[in-house]
C-alpha cells in the first residue's frame, strides 16, 4: 500500500536526530524542544534515541493523568491541577 505522506521512515528521523545531536554538542543556543520542533520529530523520540532511556510508564500514567484533569478544568493553571492530583482517587506524592 501507499505510505502516508506525512509519516516518515525510520531512518529519516535518525538523521533528524543526529542533526540535533550534533547541533547541541556544537554549542548551540537551540532547545531539544525547539530542534525537535522544527525537524518534525518528536522530543521523546531523541531522548531515546539518544540512550537517555525510555520513558517510564509511572511517568506516562501521571502525565495522562494531568492531561485528563487538565481537559476537565482547561481554565486551571499547572498549581491547581497539581492540588487536585494530590488528593484522593489521585495520590500522586511529590
Amino acid at each position: 500500500g501507499e505510505q502516508d505522506p506525512g509519516r516518515e521512515k525510520k531512518g529519516g528521523a535518525a538523521v533528524k536526530y543526529m542533526i540535533i545531536k550534533e547541533s547541541l554538542e556544537s554549542g548551540s543556543q537551540i532547545s531539544v524542544d525547539r530542534a525537535t520542533r522544527l525537524l518534525g520529530v518528536s522530543r521523546c523520540g531523541f531522548y531515546k534515541w539518544s540512550g537517555k532511556g525510555p520513558v517510564k510508564n509511572e511517568d506516562i500514567d501521571v502525565r495522562d493523568e494531568i492531561q485528563k484533569v487538565s481537559l476537565e478544568y482547561p481554565s486551571y493553571g499547572y498549581r491547581r491541577i497539581l492540588t487536585i492530583l494530590f488528593k484522593p482517587p489521585f495520590y500522586i506524592t511529590p
